[in-house]
């Protein structure tokens, strides 16, 4: 049974090792050291792709990055074109504000000064959605 063990540790490295040999025999990428999105096809692929996006928001959707009228530019939906209403667009640019406030109450209220019971229920946001 010894026997056995040792020729199969032997062979085991050779054959472990056969497969990329013979890839480097026949020329192909065996001995290359970086990933296959790496490759130039995929590099071309991903480019392709890119122009395409910039292609479709160019022609067929608003470009959210034109300027508007030498001011500021509105909050659009791209799909649509629709322009939001300003205070929408003041409550959608100012939520990680009203989170991290919304955040200091529950942190003051819940855990530092025992006001309210943790588990109690939390108001809802107030915040509305861009719907188109």
């Amino acid at each position: 049974m010894e026997g056995a063990r040792e020729r199969w540790e032997l062979a085991a490295r050779m054959m472990a090792a056969a497969p990329t040999s013979f890839k480097v025999m026949i020329g192909t990428s065996a001995g290359s050291s970086f990933h296959k999105e790496l490759g130039s096809q995929r590099i071309e692929r991903d480019e392709n792709g890119m122009h395409n996006i910039i292609q479709c928001i160019d022609t067929k959707l608003v470009n959210p990055f034109d300027q508007y009228e030498g001011e500021k530019m509105p909050l659009i939906n791209i799909a649509t074109g629709t322009v939001a209403p300003p205070e929408l667009s003041e409550s959608l640019l100012t939520a990680k504000e009203q989170g991290e406030k919304a955040m200091g109450e529950f942190v003051q209220a819940r855990l530092i000064s025992d006001k309210e019971n943790f588990w109690d229920p939390w108001r809802k946001s107030t915040s509305k959605p861009f719907k188109v």
